[in-house]
C-alpha cells in the first residue's frame, strides 16, 4: 500500500515508525500515526487540524498520557501494524478515493484515523472535540489536489 501513498503520507508513516521505536513499542499503532502527522508539522491533516482549531501540544500531551514509554527494550527489526492501523490504511485509500486524490495524502491518514474509530488515535481526536465530519468539511473547503 505504501506506493499508493503521497511522499508526505510516506513521511508520516516513517515518523510513526520512528516515534513507535522511540516508545519502545514492539507495534506501529494508531497513535503513532497520529504523533508523525504533528511530528511532520506540514500537509493538509496538520493544515486541518490546525484550521479545525486543535490545540497541538494537549493533543500531544492527551496522546502521551494514553501511551507512555514502555519499560522494554527498543525493538530492532521492522515492527509490524496494528490490525487497526491495517485498518486505518483502508480507510484512509477510501478517503483518497472520495476526494479523487491520485495518492493516500496525509488528510486521508487524518480521516482514516478518525473514521476507523476505535483506536488511541480516534479517542484523542474525539477529546479534542474535532469530528470526522468537521475535519471532512475543512479538507474539502480547501483541498488542494494531488498536492498534498
Amino acid at each position: 500500500m505504501l506506493d499508493q501513498m503521497s511522499p508526505r503520507a510516506q513521511q508520516v508513516l516513517a515518523l510513526a515508525r520512528r516515534e513507535a521505536v522511540k516508545r519502545h513499542h514492539e507495534f506501529v499503532g494508531t497513535e503513532h500515526i497520529l504523533f508523525g502527522i504533528l511530528a511532520l508539522e506540514q500537509g493538509g491533516a496538520f493544515d486541518a487540524l490546525r484550521r479545525c482549531g486543535v490545540d497541538f501540544e494537549s493533543l500531544r500531551k492527551e496522546m502521551e498520557r494514553m501511551i507512555p514509554v514502555s519499560g522494554k527494550t527498543p525493538p530492532r527489526e521492522n515492527i509490524p501494524y496494528t490490525p487497526r492501523v491495517k485498518a486505518v490504511l483502508t480507510c484512509s485509500a477510501k478517503e483518497a478515493e472520495t476526494f479523487q486524490h491520485p495518492h493516500i495524502a496525509t488528510e486521508d491518514l487524518l480521516l482514516g484515523l478518525h473514521a476507523e474509530g476505535e483506536g488511541v488515535a480516534a479517542r484523542a481526536l474525539n477529546r479534542t472535540g474535532l469530528t470526522i465530519e468537521r475535519a471532512r468539511e475543512e479538507i474539502a473547503r480547501t483541498d488542494f489536489g494531488p498536492r498534498r
